[in-house]
């Protein structure tokens, strides 16, 4: 399709292809993938006309039949005046464009003329119904509306290196200004996506956004947040284009025009933010996410200069714009300022280790398995926020070993297991969410610094935590505010009876009959809790029940833990004070200590390593890896968690285990099962002598594993 309308230069395009062009634009906008989408458009139009029944041309009816329903000049309204919808339609439908293209080339036209008459507000709808029409009629030359459109926008500021791509656009040299109203029109406009107005209208319009004041800033961004799905990844899609485009044409440096489109979706993920209109990934631009490392590794370095010196440099970075990076890219600079941090420390440990005979280059822990929670809690609390840099190395009282890194999994493993059991007493279980939340009524604080601390540790050391959270503990993590949603998790059932409040068209205080003031449940005794003075005299109504939800959430979220959270959170920004984690939105920290879950288990394939005897064209691996691709999304879950203890993915993919995994011979045919090293990964697989044999043992296995051995 794209070749289609380039061949056709946007000019008279042949009928057929403008129907498919119009189809699949429909049927991409309603989800389907652009494959599918071209291909059914394809299908779609070829029926319709091998149905169609050819009759002889009758000129002279056809003529007269043109003449009927295409209006008369001097039926055309005076474009100099405000145009209604109606009078827009007519002139879009008219024989003569002369007029169409004198509306796209005035501002105070392209202002008012898209403006409904009911809400006073722009339609969307009606813009999107005209450039349907538009993209539809052979006779009207898009590339030529474009240059209209041109003429409504300020001139921007040219670097030298870009002057080439804009010899002959016309500006508007009278307007220094634009309308919002202005803006989003064009960004609607489906030939945007086109290599031939990638410069020039595409440009003028990102640099016309850029250029808009603080207040028009802040309004376009509350519009924005409004906007229907469709109508916002629309104009999201519009700016990655650009600035996806421009990257493919020069080195993935931040000059003075990659940053412009950078700024404008800046803008786009703050309205996208209020709302939660699409998923945070439709931000990630692929062509910055695939940058050579050493690249990134700059944008990162002058990122960090400038804020340790507080003299931003002149060159801007990728990096003050992180929801343009995925967690890929940043589980990389994490690392990299880890490695910093880590390297930094070994090596001024090592000087006094050497030279002062004091000290250590490694965070050691030493623990007793019969007292592993209280032996940790004392030894990380005697040593400094520089220790807890240090690459981690854990040993157990009373046997030989060196930590390669499998001691230290199996010592999270066992901790994150006994802390999160609820007979412990520090979190609670949530049946229907299968999340655990925090133990108000936990006294014991201590415990709550070790497990954020632990996770920070967790991250510092490239391990996957077996944990389940709700994600406002994410949020909670990152200082970021929180919102009745957040309880959705964490608390279902208030979350319902909260939801259900704000909803009621009746009179709220005669059918809930709440108070501000609410009862919890505290070892078996009820409390209350005023959530404002007098709450227990003040009736919940319509008028004042938004207030009690707020004060509500707050309660559950913040004010009911406040001593546990605390203690979770100095324990977790003891190890995670890096600048590197300003970069994470909640959901790309929870992927970068849970693990991701999706699973390619050809990425596992194709980084497997084989000992014993055993090689990747043996006939039992050939065998074993057919039957792990069989396996269903629920039994491949079971069998990572098996072989890892834990059922997801690094942050890079299975291919990216930190420890790598390995399948070893474990001696010739027999009847026992196939059994792990979960520190290791490190699979022993009898040579079983049938594919039937092989599967019946291995889902044995993995149905009876709770990854420290069988039930």
């Amino acid at each position: 399709l794209k070749f289609v309308f380039i061949e056709n230069n946007h000019q008279k395009m042949d009928p057929i292809a403008t129907r498919v062009s119009i189809i699949f634009q429909e049927l991409v906008q309603q989800g389907m993938t652009p494959n599918n989408a071209a291909i059914e458009a394809f299908k779609r139009v070829s029926e319709d006309l091998s149905n169609q029944t050819p009759e002889p041309p009758n000129i002279s009816s056809s003529t007269a039949e043109q003449n009927q329903s295409s209006p008369k000049q001097s039926e055309l309204p005076n474009v100099q005046e405000k145009l209604s919808q109606e009078q827009i339609m007519t002139i879009i439908q008219s024989e003569n464009k002369l007029q169409l293209y004198d509306i796209f080339a005035s501002q105070s036209l392209l202002t008012n003329c898209f403006i409904s008459e009911q809400t006073s507000e722009l339609d969307l709808d009606f813009v999107q119904k005209c450039f349907r029409y538009i993209s539809s009629d052979p006779q009207i030359d898009t590339l030529k509306l474009a240059q209209s459109m041109c003429q409504t926008l300020p001139q921007p500021i040219i670097p030298p290196h870009y002057k080439e791509y804009i010899t002959n656009t016309k500006w508007n040299e009278k307007e220094k200004n634009v309308t919002l109203s202005q803006i989003q029109v064009i960004l609607q406009f489906p030939s945007l996506f086109e290599p031939e107005l990638h410069h020039t209208l595409a440009f003028g319009l990102i640099h016309s956004i850029d250029h808009l004041d603080g207040d028009q800033k802040n309004r376009f961004k509350q519009l924005l947040s409004k906007y229907p799905k469709q109508y916002f990844s629309n104009v999201v899609s519009v700016v990655q284009h650009f600035l996806t485009l421009y990257l493919c044409e020069h080195p993935p440096n931040s000059d003075s025009i990659s940053i412009l489109p950078c700024n404008v979706l800046k803008v786009m993920f703050e309205a996208n933010s209020i709302s939660q209109i699409i998923p945070i990934t439709d931000f990630y631009n692929d062509v910055l996410n695939s940058m050579e490392p050493d690249a990134l590794k700059d944008h990162f370095r002058r990122w960090l200069k400038a804020i340790l010196y507080k003299n931003p440099s002149n060159k801007e970075t990728f990096c003050n714009y992180p929801f343009l990076l995925d967690p890929h890219s940043k589980s990389k600079i994490l690392e990299w300022e880890s490695e910093f941090e880590m390297g930094k420390r070994f090596e001024q440990a090592l000087f006094q280790h050497l030279f002062a005979g004091i000290g250590s280059p490694y965070l050691i822990i030493k623990i007793r398995r019969s007292e592993i929670i209280r032996d940790t809690i004392m030894q990380l609390r005697n040593v400094t926020e520089a220790d807890l840099k240090k690459p981690l190395k854990v040993s157990f009282v009373g046997e030989e070993g060196i930590d390669q890194g499998g001691v230290q999994k199996e010592f999270f493993q066992i901790v994150v297991r006994e802390l999160f059991d609820v007979n412990f007493g520090m979190f609670t279980f949530d049946e229907e969410t299968k999340m655990f939340w925090f133990n108000m009524n936990s006294p014991d604080t201590a415990e709550f610094e070790l497990i954020g601390c632990l996770l920070g540790l967790a991250i510092y050391n490239s391990v996957i935590l077996d944990i389940h959270f709700p994600s406002v503990v994410y949020k909670k993590l990152l200082a970021k505010p929180l919102l009745l949603a957040d309880l959705r998790e964490s608390q279902p059932a208030i979350y319902r009876s909260l939801l259900s409040l704000l909803k009621e068209e009746g009179n709220v205080e005669e059918i809930f009959g709440f108070t501000f003031e609410i009862s919890y449940d505290n070892f078996g005794e009820v409390k209350t809790h005023e959530l404002k003075p007098n709450g227990s005299n003040i009736p919940v109504t319509n008028e004042n029940r938004e207030e009690f939800v707020e004060l509500y959430t707050k309660f559950l979220l913040e004010t009911s833990i406040q001593p546990q959270w605390s203690n979770f959170y100095m324990g977790f920004h003891k190890v995670c004070a890096g600048h590197a984690f300003e970069l994470f939105q909640p959901e790309e920290l929870e992927l970068l200590i849970c693990g991701s879950q999706e699973l390619d288990f050809s990425e596992l394939e194709k980084a497997c390593q084989y000992d014993g005897g055993y090689n990747k064209s043996s006939a039992i691996i050939t065998n074993f890896w057919s039957l792990v691709h069989s396996l269903t999304q629920e039994q491949k879950k079971k069998f990572l968690f098996f072989c890892t203890g834990s059922d997801r993915a690094p942050i890079r993919g299975l291919g990216h285990l930190p420890q790598g995994f390995t399948i070893a011979r474990n001696g010739p045919d027999s009847d026992r099962l196939p059994t792990v090293h979960t520190c290791f990964n490190y699979f022993l697989l009898p040579e079983y002598s049938t594919k039937e044999k092989l599967q019946k043992l291995l889902l044995a296995a993995i149905e009876n594993s709770e990854g420290f051995g069988l039930r």
